[in-house]
């Protein structure tokens, strides 16, 4: 009879931390439901609307019993043909459809899940194809979004770089409040100032002493944001003299 083996994992794997978002998360869903009002900078999750033209071709795919089926794994060929056609047009790249291109539900999520379902496909080809006008009230919604919520942590004593793109500020914890980790740090924000954010240290060794503050909010709400972790701030300090 063989002797059976023992699989053995790295003692790294004993230090990973829980789940970042399925922590905060977990946070936020429980201050809600005992009635606060948390607002949510730790989920790159939108609040926008898609544009119509998308969700009404998704409405009109998905009543298609064809579109009901698993489509190819690695994904329509008219979908790797438009993302291909976006990338040159708005960005003057050349990328080969059939061998640079593969569709995840994200990064995350990505790792295990590779398919979508045939209509959500579909309507990715209506949003890079026939969406580009709404392209710029996007850009100045988020640069909007990003200056109130910048330039609020700045009056308040925080050092903020203004990130040139994309939905999410990443900023330096300031001091003396660095010192409790960004783990700790957002926690705190959840507890004493219904504010979400995300950790640094969840993305990586060096994300320590940051948190990353996802601009999906309106500019009042983010205002708000910024007025509540001020008070928390004040907070600690007077617990800690």
């Amino acid at each position: 009879m063989s002797k059976k083996k023992t699989i053995r994992f790295a003692s790294r794997m004993d230090q990973l931390p829980p789940y970042l978002f399925g922590m905060i998360n977990s946070m936020k869903m429980e201050k809600r439901r005992k009635g606060d009002d948390v607002i949510d900078l730790g989920m790159g999750n939108p609040v926008d609307p898609t544009p119509e033209t998308v969700i009404d071709k998704l409405i009109e795919v998905a009543k298609d019993p064809k579109t009901h089926r698993y489509p190819d794994s690695s994904g329509m060929k008219n979908l790797k043909k438009e993302i291909s056609k976006y990338y040159k047009r708005h960005y003057g790249i050349d990328i080969k459809p059939e061998k640079e291109t593969y569709f995840t539900i994200g990064s995350k999520e990505g790792i295990l899940i590779m398919v979508f379902f045939s209509a959500i496909q579909i309507a990715g080809i209506i949003a890079l194809r026939d969406c580009d006008d709404t392209i710029p009230g996007q850009v100045a919604l988020y640069q909007a979004r990003r200056d109130t919520l910048c330039n609020g942590l700045e009056r308040i004593g925080w050092q903020v770089d203004k990130p040139g793109a994309g939905m999410f500020a990443w900023v330096k914890i300031p001091e003396p409040y660095a010192k409790m980790g960004s783990m700790q740090f957002a926690i705190e924000m959840m507890n004493r100032a219904n504010v979400a954010v995300a950790p640094g240290v969840g993305f990586s060794e060096e994300g320590e002493g940051y948190v990353r503050l996802a601009l999906v909010e309106n500019e009042e709400r983010l205002r708000q944001a910024v007025r509540q972790m001020k008070r928390a701030l004040q907070e600690i300090d007077q617990d800690t003299n």
